[in-house]
């Protein structure tokens, strides 16, 4: 095998790798963009609920307060909207 082969061989390699890592790196970013679209949440302050309230694409509410989540029941939830 002559030095210019294992070159053309070795560009091949390279080139494989960077399209297979563009690919995971934009699949990832459409992923997390299309995640992030789907969700809903909005900030409340001191009251009778604080933290931040988010509703998913079910329409299930639940408050993130520190390190706790809340799951809110449907007689609630509408309070909660922004």
């Amino acid at each position: 095998m002559g030095i210019e082969q294992l070159r053309k061989a070795s560009t091949m390699k390279i080139a494989r790798f960077a399209n297979t890592t563009l690919l995971t790196c934009v699949t990832l970013v459409l992923l997390t963009i299309g995640l992030a679209l789907l969700a809903n949440a909005g900030l409340r302050g001191p009251g009778k609920y604080y933290g931040v309230v988010v509703f998913d694409r079910w329409d299930t509410c639940f408050l993130l307060s520190g390190p706790y989540i809340t799951y809110i029941s449907e007689s609630v939830k509408n309070e909660l909207r922004l």
